[in-house]
């Protein structure tokens, strides 16, 4: 029997021997070191057991080598791992057996038995690099170092932790970790061939801008032999800058005076320093990237920006309002920044000119200062905000200089004026009054200001107001709808007097021929107008008409009457077809109880039939729709001059609603619907309760009453 032990160098340690990969001792050779030298070197050495009688002995052998089995038992091939290599597979007649050492073959001692055994070896691969500060973010690391010199910076090159992950080409994890040494640098040996990915632990603070910002890492396919280098790594901490806005007080540049907030501030200097929008613009190194990063300055005037990429920018403020940059001059720093670069002495210096704000507005009531008063008016149907809009107001004085100032400017469509700009000085504030206007405060109608470097004056308001009329009209209500409709004629003569709003008697004047009765220049105020009707006249609106009048407001109350009361009774309506045809007669029916029904029953209800036969509803309905056709002859007569309408001493029969019964309380209209009210429930009155109204409604029917 026969053992043949070989070795093959495993050149991607996967655990078979490809082709191509070389036998040591045949097709390659090594040193006792490890070293290849196909010159001077040989096979791989290990150690061969082999079975004695009684016993077992071991002795060194060089790959390949054939050994005879004669002793039937078990015999060991143990290879030695020389320096810098490592086992990946061992194989025992062909069978894989994976990493193994030694190798064992049972001997069975048949004639012309072989066995074979072989490992396959590789030499183990290493890699390094270096942690270095990449100082200007560029992501360019050329002539960048760990430099221990630069406290700030260091930790983020030194005592990093690097990590290399993956897998050998035999399927062997790893987690492997080392740490930079003190200027940077780090190694990983000793590395089965496979795959790999190599990255670090960025300290805090600090990012990876090389090899690549963002995904700081390296991909690497380890062969055997190989011995990789420039694994490095550039990292960088952002920057900061730090300033302060501060109020030059004397405007003479930077002084130990210039602070923020300035206490006590009265006239608001320190808007100019604290809430203010300061800007950094530029660019970052690492790529390029455009930079626009905005803050606002504290309570005390105080800005930064943190996390600043190493760059170039320019640090400027966006003044407020009315305020002005003093120093620096031009008013911006331009920085180009570093890694870890702290920059906190930027110093902004601001000054500002006093201001006068006011307003105009509309004193409504004319009752001195209230929270009513504004401008403009919505709505304003009296024409009240020409009084506080496009206003001239008017800023004259002398300025602390002794110069004389004269400016004006006019109110904006909500009476706002503003004079900026202003030196300080002492001045005085007056308005250009529209015609027709008046003005109710200050008294005296002006503001006095004497102003201080950044003073706002903000609370001038002038209050406006302008007089009031009244202009009352009568006319005869035709039609009783309490308006003026065409047709409908103004009254004159009707007396109406004026009160005040403790009920004093203001004036009393007699409506002219166009029905007007006219007070005006009034005061803004409460007033009533009452008219004082003659005899036989009978109002159609509220004799007593109260409104509260408003700046400008124009006052139309409108006084509707109505005269001449004359009834026709029922039994004049009763024999209608003497007076009117059946189609007039439809038409007068129209709006009364009778509307809709037959002539035949029409007839019956202003018959006396009911009335004789003690029928109490049926007389009450016969005076109702008497007084209702007289109604309705009086409101269609204009309309239909055919219409017959009969007369009482010259005078044309006619009533309306308004029309009342001397000594008896309501118009015919309230007794009217008085008498619907019964019909449309008769069982909720008595009889007697019925015959008053029908005695009611007969008074109306055989009225005649003249005015005076």
């Amino acid at each position: 029997p026969e053992v043949t032990v070989r070795k093959y160098h495993d050149l991607n340690c996967d655990g078979a021997w490809d082709i191509g990969e070389p036998e040591i001792g045949v097709d390659q050779f090594v040193l006792p070191n490890g070293a290849i030298d196909n010159v001077n070197g040989g096979g791989w050495p290990y150690d061969w057991t082999y079975t004695l009688n009684g016993g077992t002995a071991t002795e060194l052998f060089y790959t390949p080598m054939t050994h005879v089995a004669a002793i039937p038992g078990t015999y060991s091939a143990l290879e030695m791992i020389l320096f810098g290599w490592g086992q990946c597979a061992a194989f025992r007649d062909g069978a894989a057996l994976g990493v193994t050492n030694p190798v064992d073959v049972d001997v069975a001692g048949f004639s012309y038995e072989t066995h074979e055994i072989i490992f396959g070896d590789c030499q183990l691969a290493k890699l390094d690099g270096k942690k270095v500060i990449d100082l200007n973010g560029d992501g360019d690391i050329t002539g960048d170092i760990c430099d221990p010199n630069d406290a700030i910076n260091y930790p983020g090159c030194a005592g990093v932790t690097v990590h290399l992950d993956g897998a050998d080409n035999l399927g062997n994890v790893y987690n492997l970790t080392t740490v930079t040494g003190a200027g940077g640098a780090y190694a990983f040996d000793g590395l089965y061939p496979g795959s790999y990915t190599i990255t670090i632990d960025d300290p805090a603070g600090f990012e990876c801008s090389y090899p690549q910002y963002g995904d700081c890492s390296y991909d690497v396919d380890l062969l055997c032999t190989d011995d990789l280098g420039d694994f490095d790594f550039g990292d960088f901490s952002r920057a900061e800058v730090y300033g302060r806005k501060v109020i030059d007080i004397t405007g003479d540049g930077p002084s130990a005076d210039d602070t923020c907030p300035l206490v006590p501030d009265p006239w608001g200097n320190s808007a100019g320093c604290a809430g203010v929008l300061v800007d950094l613009d530029g660019h970052r190194n690492l790529d390029g990237q455009h930079v626009h990063l905005q803050t606002y300055t504290d309570a005390n005037g105080y800005f930064e920006f943190l996390d600043l990429f190493p760059g170039n920018y320019t640090i400027a403020v966006e003044e407020p309002f009315g305020f002005y940059c003093s120093y620096p001059d031009p008013c911006n720093y331009a920085l180009s920044l570093d890694s870890d670069e702290v920059v906190d002495d930027l110093l902004f210096g601001d000054l500002s000119k006093a201001e006068v704000y006011g307003r105009k507005v509309i004193d409504i009531y004319a009752d001195g200062p209230s929270a009513g008063d504004t401008c403009p008016l919505d709505p304003d149907p009296w024409g009240n905000n020409a009084g506080c809009q496009a206003v001239t107001v008017n800023l004259d004085g002398f300025d602390g200089m002794g110069n004389a100032v004269s400016l004006s400017t006019v109110t904006d469509d909500y009476g706002y004026f503003e004079f900026t700009d202003l030196w300080p000085g002492s001045y005085t504030v007056t308005v250009d009054e529209p015609n027709g206007f008046y003005c109710s405060y200050p008294n005296p109608c002006e503001f006095d200001l004497n102003l201080m470097s950044d003073e706002i004056a903000d609370g001038l308001v002038f209050g406006d107001y302008s007089l009031a009329e009244i202009h009352a009209y009568k006319f005869f209500d035709a039609n009783e709808n309490g308006y003026p409709d065409a047709g409908e004629a103004p009254v004159a003569g009707i007396e109406f007097c004026l009160y005040d709003a403790d009920n004093n008697l203001m004036d009393c004047q007699l409506s002219d021929a166009d029905g007007l009765v006219s007070w005006t220049d009034l005061m803004p105020g409460t007033y009533t107008v009452e008219e004082t009707l003659p005899y036989g006249w009978y109002p159609t609106t509220d004799p007593i008409q109260t409104a509260t009048l408003m700046s400008d407001e124009i006052w139309q109350p409108k006084f509707g009457n109505v005269t001449t009361c004359i009834g026709l009774t029922p039994g004049y309506w009763g024999n209608w077809d003497n007076h009117y045809s059946e189609a007039q007669f439809l038409l007068l029916l129209q709006g009364t109880i009778g509307e809709g029904e037959s002539l035949d029953t029409v007839n019956f209800w202003l018959s006396s039939v009911g009335c004789d036969g003690d029928d109490a509803l049926h007389c009450m309905r016969r005076f109702l729709l008497a007084n209702q056709l007289t109604l309705s002859l009086t409101q269609k007569a204009a309309a239909h001059p055919d219409l017959f309408v009969p007369t009482e001493d010259g005078r044309p029969a006619t009533l309306f609603r308004a029309c009342q019964v001397p000594g008896v309380d309501g118009n015919l209209g309230e007794w009217i619907d008085l008498a619907l009210d019964i019909l449309d429930n008769p069982a909720a009155y008595d009889r007697d309760e019925i015959l008053w109204v029908k005695n009611v409604l007969d008074w109306f029917a055989n009225l005649r009453l003249y005015p005076d």
